[in-house]
């Protein structure tokens, strides 16, 4: 490829990459929201036929996707339950979903609650596919306004499920800190990602550390002198002695919501994000990483 050729390919997905952080998160189908994103407003029917919403502005609200022929909704269910009792008086919804609009009459067993027996059901799953639900439990955490405070695949912790809670009702506040970034197998042979990775933090002021071998600084030097004169470190490798590691193994090509998913729902102050240079859906998938961050009260740094 020509130099011309490749800065042009260079300043394409730049220039793609921080539109997007301009205009803000745009979902279209199939995007996951993620912390500090917005919840688009959510009507399904429950089993008696009576439609309501998801989410009520003006409420916090707790939404659990299930799946009824899973026994994971079971402890889901009891989850919801004790962290709703722990929280009783305080003015919080609480939603369960069908992914798929299965119903199961075990849910009005007498020990489950309201929250399972008044399940609103997905049928056709179009919202479920909406927001790239691949795994149940699923579990969210909106504000008043629609913002997503806080989302977790599995079952939830109790303690993280109320600890967001707490914040959307304002009793509390986020636990502000920073966030370690480390970028690793740097420079990478895919020098136009590692190209718009420097260019979007750059654009954000934010310092990385990368990490790679002394052949790899060889065969990019530009690269690497570049992330130099903007204020990267740079480090051979990445110290074993390193702990509280974010590894969302990015180089398996999960796909970008399953990504930040991976990555937002352990974002904790003193947490080491490490991710790969070249892999394009973390370069792509930065933008919104960072801006979700911020709205958790985090610092990103070196």
């Amino acid at each position: 490829m020509s130099a011309t050729k490749f800065e042009k390919l260079r300043l394409s997905i730049t220039a793609f990459l921080l539109v997007s952080w301009v205009l803000g998160a745009i979902h279209t189908s199939g995007a996951a929201p993620i912390p500090g994103e917005k919840l688009p407003p959510i009507e399904l029917a429950t089993s008696k036929g009576i439609t309501r919403s998801a989410w009520l502005k003006g409420r916090v609200t707790v939404i659990s996707f299930c799946a009824f022929w899973c026994d994971t909704w079971k402890e889901q269910s009891r989850r919801l339950d004790s962290s709703r009792q722990a929280l009783q008086g305080l003015p919080v919804d609480w939603t369960m979903i069908s992914v798929d609009g299965r119903w199961s009459t075990k849910s009005v067993d007498g020990k489950w609650s309201d929250i399972a027996r008044d399940a609103l059901l997905d049928a056709g799953s179009q919202w479920t596919h909406r927001l790239d639900v691949i795994s149940v439990p699923y579990t969210l955490v909106v504000d008043g306004k629609g913002e997503l405070l806080f989302a977790t695949q599995g079952i939830a912790r109790g303690e993280q499920l109320r600890s967001a809670v707490r914040v959307g009702l304002g009793i509390s506040s986020p636990v502000k800190g920073n966030v370690h970034l480390a970028i690793d197998d740097f420079p990478s042979r895919s020098p136009h990602f590692d190209d718009a990775l420097l260019d979007i933090l750059r654009a954000r002021g934010i310092k990385a550390t990368f990490y790679g071998s002394v052949a790899r600084r060889q065969g990019s030097p530009a690269i690497v002198k570049r992330a130099a004169r903007e204020g990267h470190k740079l480090r051979l490798k990445l110290p074993a002695t390193t702990t509280n590691i974010i590894d969302p193994f990015d180089f398996k090509v999960v796909g970008e919501n399953e990504l930040l998913r991976r990555i937002t729902g352990s974002l904790r102050p003193g947490k080491t994000l490490l991710i790969r240079s070249g892999v394009r859906d973390s370069v792509e998938i930065l933008p919104r990483l960072l801006d979700s961050a911020q709205a958790q009260g985090l610092t990103i740094r070196e």
